[in-house]
C-alpha cells in the first residue's frame, strides 16, 4: 500500500456493538490511501475477536494490550506505529459520515495548519438522533471575550478560543498532523480529565486549528457519560486547566491560555445571573465562577511575569 494519507486510530475497549460499525464508516478518500490501526485495550468481550476479523477485512493495524491501560495510552500507542500524513482518534462506539475525511483535509492549505475540525450530530445508543443543545454549532464557533463581548476568533480554535468555550470537538471529528501531534508528545498520561482539549490547547501552539464547515461525525452519547457534571470531573478539569498555564512553554501563551480560561468563568457567572433567580444557589454560582477567573488571570499574570521555564 501507497504511504497513508490519513491514519485513523481508534482505542476499542469492550465495544462488541459498535466496532464494526465504526471501522466500515471510514470511507476512501479521493486521492491517497488510509490506513486503519484497531488498539484492543485489553477488552473482556468479543471486541478481541472482532478486530481481528476486521483487519482482515480492512488490511487494519490491530494491537491487542494485555491489560487495561486507559485510552490516553491506546491512542499513544496507535500514534507510535501511525505512517499517515495525518492522524484522527477516533472512539470506537462513534462513525465517520461520508466524504469526512476529504472534507477535513481541505482545511490542510498550508503547511502551517496543524488541524482541522468539523460540525457533528449527536446519537444515542441505537443510532437515533438526539438534541444537545449548541455544542454542536454555537459552542464550537471559535470566540475570545473582548471588553465583555464575544467576538469571532480570526486565528481559529487558537488555545484562547478552545478554553473560553472549554469545549472541544470530540477526537473524531478532528484531523491532525502528525508531526505536530508527535512534536508536543500525543495524548499526556498526567491528564486525567478533558485530554483531548489539552491536546488540542498544546497543538495550537504550533499552528492553527481550522474550522471545517460540515458535519463529520456521529458522536455516541452513552448513559454512562452523565457524569460530566459531577464535582471529580470539575476537578480534573481545573487541574488541567492550570497545568496547561503553567506548561506554557512561554510567557505569552501562558497569559493568552489563563485569559480565555478566566473569560469562560466569567461569562458562565454572566450567564449564570442574567437567566437565574438572584437567590442564593445563584449567588453562590456566580461568586465561585468569579474567584476562578480571577484566580486563573492572576496565575497567568504570575506566569507571563516570570516567563516560567516549563
Amino acid at each position: 500500500m501507497a504511504q497513508p494519507v490519513v491514519t485513523v486510530i481508534i482505542p476499542a475497549f469492550n465495544v462488541a456493538s459498535t466496532l464494526e460499525t465504526c471501522v466500515s464508516s471510514i470511507g476512501p478518500l479521493e486521492t491517497g490511501a488510509v490506513e486503519i490501526i484497531i488498539v484492543d485495550d485489553a477488552s473482556s468481550d468479543s471486541t478481541p475477536t472482532i478486530a481481528d476479523a476486521l483487519g482482515e477485512r480492512y488490511a487494519a493495524t490491530v494491537v491487542h494490550h494485555v491489560i487495561n491501560t486507559g485510552v490516553v495510552y491506546s491512542r499513544n500507542d496507535g500514534l507510535k506505529l501511525a505512517t499517515g500524513e495525518h492522524v484522527l482518534f477516533l472512539d470506537a462506539d462513534d462513525q465517520l459520515c461520508d466524504g469526512a475525511l476529504d472534507a477535513l483535509l481541505s482545511a490542510f492549505n498550508g503547511p502551517d495548519v496543524v488541524g482541522a475540525a468539523g460540525r457533528f450530530r449527536a446519537i444515542d445508543e441505537v443510532g437515533n438522533s438526539i438534541d444537545i443543545g449548541t455544542w454542536a454549532s454555537e459552542q464550537l464557533r471559535p470566540v475570545l471575550r473582548r471588553a465583555g463581548r464575544m467576538v469571532h476568533s480570526a486565528h481559529g480554535l487558537t488555545g484562547e478560543a478552545l478554553l473560553t468555550r472549554l469545549v472541544s470537538p470530540p477526537p473524531g471529528g478532528v484531523l491532525l498532523r502528525r508531526s505536530a501531534v508527535e512534536a508536543v508528545g500525543g495524548f499526556d498520561p498526567r491528564v486525567k480529565r478533558s485530554e483531548d482539549l489539552d491536546l488540542l490547547v498544546r497543538l495550537s501552539g504550533l499552528g492553527p486549528i481550522l474550522m471545517v464547515d460540515a458535519t463529520v461525525l456521529l458522536y455516541r452519547r452513552q448513559s454512562s457519560q452523565r457524569s460530566a457534571s459531577t464535582r471529580r470531573r470539575q476537578f480534573g478539569r481545573l487541574w488541567t486547566l492550570s497545568m496547561l498555564i503553567v506548561r506554557a512553554p512561554d510567557g505569552r501563551l501562558a497569559r493568552n491560555r489563563a485569559r480565555g480560561a478566566a473569560a469562560h468563568f466569567l461569562d458562565r457567572a454572566e450567564t449564570r445571573w442574567r437567566y437565574g433567580d438572584h437567590r442564593v444557589r445563584d449567588v453562590v454560582s456566580v461568586s465561585r465562577s468569579l474567584i476562578l477567573a480571577g484566580a486563573l488571570r492572576m496565575l497567568g499574570v504570575i506566569m507571563r511575569a516570570v516567563r516560567w521555564p516549563l
